[in-house]
């Protein structure tokens, strides 16, 4: 389903008045969730309101990619708040595997965020250990791995099997970080080991991985980052098409 036809179809879950987890922790991904219903939950939930609420989460989405690190840290929060809400709210799926996955994704590229790294593994981490084994959400995920780390599915398949089978979430955040250090090439290589060391970029995939990096490798060329561009774009297009599709 697209994310404007989900807009149309959000309904709430028969358990959605009761505590759902306390703000300081709890089992699961809902443990960033407040007790009881919060403002961004009732007005997703009123159908009235359903433009204003995602145009709130969308502007909020896009921080994580400004030039200011203070407000992506804060960014982060509501992020996971989001990735929490989303998995009691299925209409809510392709905005977290779609835009709030790919400026993740970007705010790992760039120089001015480099600070709140951790965070955003760990944010990234979460969405992706939550999503992953979703129907709905694990395809919006794989679509969004791809198409902003500019892989090959066979790299994004292997990068899925293995983050499954590790259990530490270390182990996974340094697989995340690895992906994308091999889908930026260089430049990106440099400024995610600038922060803390991480494997080496042949360390996620198997012969696939190996194949398509000497693809890049004979071509000359090494891969530039992701355009910011493009976040900006996908948040745009997706809070349009939210509010007047």
């Amino acid at each position: 389903a697209s994310a404007s036809g989900a807009a149309l179809q959000l309904q709430a879950p028969p358990h959605v008045a009761g505590a759902v987890g306390s703000g300081h922790g709890g089992q699961g991904g809902n443990a960033g969730v407040p007790e009881g219903p919060s403002v961004m939950e009732l007005a997703l939930l009123n159908t009235g309101e359903v433009a204003s609420a995602q145009a709130l989460a969308g502007t909020a989405v896009a921080a994580l990619c400004w030039p200011d690190a203070d407000g992506a840290n804060k960014a982060t929060n509501v992020c996971r708040y989001l990735v929490a809400l989303g998995q009691r709210l299925p209409a809510l799926e392709p905005f977290v595997c779609g835009p709030l996955l790919q400026l993740g994704l970007m705010c790992l590229t760039m120089v001015h965020t480099a600070t709140i790294q951790a965070e955003v593994l760990q944010l990234l981490r979460a969405l992706l250990a939550a999503y992953l084994p979703r129907p709905q959400g694990g395809a919006i995920a794989r679509q969004t791995l791809t198409t902003t780390l500019k892989l090959s599915p066979d790299v994004i398949a292997s990068f899925e099997s293995q983050f499954s089978t590790v259990g530490a979430e270390k182990d996974k955040r340094n697989l995340i970080k690895t992906l994308v250090a091999q889908a930026g090439g260089e430049e990106v290589r440099k400024l995610l080991a600038s922060v803390s060391k991480i494997q080496p970029a042949n360390a996620v995939g198997n012969a696939a991985a190996a194949a398509a990096a000497g693809q890049r490798h004979q071509a000359g060329k090494p891969r530039p980052p992701p355009d910011t561009a493009d976040a900006d774009a996908a948040v745009s297009n997706w809070i349009f098409n939210a509010i007047f599709t």
